[in-house]
């Protein structure tokens, strides 16, 4: 019976057989695992846990492109990451894809070494990929043990013409130089540990900005030196008191607080820390102040100058960029006033007080009816806003005129209701602060202001004159008040400035308090933040930031927090 060879063994096989055999394996398993789900076995690239995989080369001094593998070494290393994924589908935890992606780095290594085809990697090729890799990395014996993993993978799979004797990255000498011992177990003397908490400061110090955060950095590393100087525990640091250091007889020493709650008792401070310890708590006393300032007035006063203080600021802030936008709309309807006077330039001096007979509107007016009957011509004048007057002739008829007056007032009637309106499109673009050519919003609250102009087609040559081709009817226009009320609205964040803040605005200006957040249902956030009355989810208007942006502002659904919630959180 051992002489007979079980059929589909590997060894029976040809490489080429081997080959068809794994791909078709492979293509099967990655439809199965659920990592590449919806995914092309066939794509260049591929997502694991929300990174990518490339089966390719980052083109030098050309980050848009990237350099194709040959195909077999490209299929090849696809295998090798789904037998990876294929052997631990059980775990519990799938693999990170910091541990996954440097799997397809194997293959860029044997690229950059010359290799076209798996028949090519030799024992000579395999030393020059892992000298290539030996000399990329400070720490190169992670990417020497995926190339192995490699190798290791292809002969098992009988897919190589030859034995390659690999190197142990974690035997190998050179290796081991250059990825550099494990850290010691032996506790380091004191100097040296003097040493590194002051490194470890100034290195702090160095990038200290003023912020919170700088700030609980550096206090921090502050905690480090009276633990390993004074031996004391992270609950008695946190206790000790602004005056902590006193000199008593040359000597200096620290009072510290038990947790127990005892009367202080004085700890000696060795020579070696006293400098340190000095300094700190100078500096302490002086990034804290604000802090220690704060709580003085809340014990006094039972609120926060500082809260109110910004609060204050958010709200003149946001006023300030509802002037701004009035400002604009301002100026923008001064100069639609002025193109509306130029474009109703009349042709000839109108007398007052003179009767001008329909037919001499043609000489007078810009734009004029081009109907032929006195019937159709009264018409289309009464429909622009033009008053008439009539004369009996006899029984039957009448003779229609207008005034000078009339005339006058005409033009004055759309030149009035040009400097007082706007179209939709016309308040986008204000509001965004860039010509916008869509005419219709998608906020239902701007569309609902719109109301037909009046006027006709006179209205029509008022609001476009350069566009105008002698018919058209009133445009959809919206009220300068309010045009007004809704830039209010946008710039205030379509809520109630006086009383209310959006979630994040209130994290920008008050970093000090924490929102926990949570992806799970609404009830769940505000049940979360129950010291805060947090409203439902709602519109909110959000200022862009981005200067490229084509918009100035986005509407996105948000929370909006009781300012009042706010102040007393904050006592």
């Amino acid at each position: 019976m051992n002489n007979i060879i079980p059929l589909g063994d590997k060894r029976s096989r040809s490489i080429a057989e081997n080959y068809t055999e794994l791909h078709q394996q492979s293509r099967a398993r990655f439809l199965m695992l659920n990592a590449f789900k919806g995914q092309n076995f066939e794509s260049d690239k591929w997502r694991y846990l929300g990174e990518t995989m490339y089966f390719s080369t980052m083109q030098e001094n050309k980050s848009t492109q990237r350099l194709e593998w040959p195909d077999e070494i490209k299929e090849a290393i696809k295998y090798f990451v789904v037998a990876h994924l294929w052997e631990t589908r059980t775990r519990t935890k799938a693999l990170s894809a910091s541990r996954m992606i440097p799997l397809c780095y194997v293959g860029q290594y044997l690229v950059d070494t010359g290799m076209l085809k798996l028949e090519e990697l030799t024992g000579t090729l395999y030393l020059s990929a892992f000298n290539a890799i030996f000399d990329k990395y400070k720490r190169p014996q992670s990417n020497l043990q995926d190339l192995n993993s490699f190798v290791d993978f292809l002969q098992n799979e009988r897919l190589l013409s030859t034995k390659i004797d690999k190197i142990s990255p974690a035997k190998n000498k050179a290796v081991q130089d250059k990825q550099g011992l494990p850290a010691l177990k032996e506790k380091m003397p004191i100097p040296e540990l003097v040493r590194a908490v002051v490194q470890l400061k100034w290195a702090v110090e160095e990038q200290f900005d003023g912020t919170d955060r700088a700030v609980s950095d550096l206090e921090s590393v502050y905690t480090q030196a009276f633990q390993y100087g004074l031996g004391l525990r992270i609950g008695e640091v946190l206790c000790l008191p602004v005056d902590c250091l006193q000199e008593v007889n040359g000597e200096l020493f620290c009072k510290v607080w038990t947790e127990k709650g005892m009367i202080p008792h004085s700890r000696y401070v060795p020579v070696v820390w006293r400098q340190v310890l000095s300094d700190i708590v100078q500096r302490t006393l002086q990034i804290t102040s604000s802090y220690r300032s704060n709580a003085k007035e809340l014990e006094d006063t039972k609120s926060l100058s500082l809260v109110r203080e910004r609060l204050e600021t958010f709200k003149e802030n946001r006023q300030s960029d509802a002037n701004e936008l009035i400002a604009e709309l301002n100026a923008f309807l001064l100069t639609k006033k002025a193109e509306a006077e130029k474009a109703w330039a009349l042709k000839k001096v109108v007398d007052p007080k003179r009767e001008y007979e329909l037919i001499e509107l043609a000489k007078i007016l810009p734009i004029s009816s081009t109907s032929k009957t006195p019937a159709m011509m009264i018409k289309a004048y009464s429909s622009w806003g033009i008053e008439l007057d009539s004369q009996p002739i006899d029984k039957r008829r009448n003779r229609y005129y207008v005034r000078g007056k009339s005339i006058l007032d005409f033009i004055n009637l759309h030149i009035t209701q040009r400097a007082n309106n706007l179209t939709e499109q016309e308040l986008l673009s204000v509001i965004h602060g860039r010509q916008i050519y869509r005419e219709i919003s998608g906020d239902k609250s701007i569309s609902s202001l719109s109301k037909t102009g009046e006027g006709g087609t006179a209205a029509c040559y008022t609001f476009a004159p350069d566009a105008f081709r002698g018919k058209g009817r009133a445009p959809a226009l919206i009220k300068r008040e309010d045009a007004i009320t809704k830039l209010t609205e946008y710039a205030h964040g379509s809520y109630n400035i006086e009383k209310e803040i959006d979630f994040l605005t209130f994290r920008d200006i008050f970093p000090e308090l924490v929102l926990l957040t949570t992806n799970s249902q609404e009830p769940d956030f505000k049940k979360l933040n129950q010291d805060f009355e947090i409203s439902d989810k709602r519109k909110i208007t959000v200022k862009v930031k981005s200067d490229s942006s084509h918009i100035r502002y986005s509407v996105n659904e948000g929370f909006t927090i009781s300012q009042k919630s706010i102040r007393k959180t904050s006592r």
